[in-house]
């Protein structure tokens, strides 16, 4: 690759590190050289009304079927957690005859209050340690109990920061105290945002995404999780299966008028 290309590169990628370059020399950020497409899809994002993400709102809905892909819409926190709790109750446990959930410590879990809501239904509810990094580092004692208790539960609850409407995918960032494994090792993995998340497409993504970097937002994260619905693997003759390597449900939770 051409040296300014490859430079520009190397300091996009240290930038997301967050480390500095080499010659000591304070980073600048790249000109992505934005497309009339991208501009557009960044002004389209944030002009965005109700009635947008309504539109969006069917889209997705039309769109989650397709991948075995749960959605609720609700008006309130309570509503959002008494729907989390009612799939909680029905859900069966994989492993031993236990349910047990994981979840992300994030502001809009802990207006579920779901240590409380869990407590009364006996269900025991994990957070990962504050330790934990964005690329899953289980390094200590404590991780790695965490780690093992994530393998071994019934339900994974996570924030998500965006869902791509048009073909229901989740976007989660990963950070310290959000990794990965509670989305992915659990049986069931539950995720809950609100209305203004909604995205059309992958379009929309890379221009918001593009457009925070280059305003030098800690958005960016060293690492970000893409979901589509349940786990789903297929044999030789076609058989597929929901659940052989990740969750076999995937169920997303929106909050409206937020």
């Amino acid at each position: 690759m051409a040296e300014h290309n490859e430079q520009q590169f190397l300091s996009r990628v240290r930038r997301a590190l967050g480390r500095s370059n080499r010659s000591g020399k304070p980073l600048t950020t790249p000109d992505l050289g934005f497309t009339d497409q991208i501009r557009s899809a960044i002004k389209r994002t944030r002009n965005r009304q109700d009635a947008d993400f309504s539109a969006l709102a069917d889209i997705l809905k039309t769109a989650a079927p397709e991948i075995n892909l749960g959605v609720e819409f609700t008006d309130t926190a309570d509503r959002m957690r008494s729907a989390m709790m009612a799939r909680i109750e029905q859900a069966d446990p994989e492993w031993g005859d236990k349910k047990t959930v994981t979840a992300w410590r994030h502001p809009l879990l802990e207006r579920l209050e779901l240590d409380a809501a869990l407590s009364r239904l006996n269900v025991p509810l994990y957070y990962p340690p504050v330790a934990v990094s964005a690329a899953d580092d289980f390094s200590n004692a404590e991780c790695d109990e965490f780690k093992t208790r994530a393998a071994k539960a019934t339900v994974g609850i996570t924030a998500a920061d965006f869902c791509l409407a048009d073909t229901g995918t989740l976007v989660l960032r990963n950070r310290p105290d959000h990794p990965r494994i509670v989305s992915l090792l659990p049986s069931i993995h539950m995720a809950a945002m609100t209305m203004n998340q909604l995205l059309l497409d992958f379009t929309e993504l890379y221009a918001i995404l593009s457009d925070e970097f280059r305003q030098g937002m800690d958005t960016v994260t060293n690492a970000m999780t893409f979901v589509s619905g349940p786990s789903k693997t297929a044999d030789i003759e076609a058989t597929l299966v929901h659940g052989a390597h990740g969750p076999r449900q995937v169920c997303l939770f929106i909050l409206r008028g937020e």
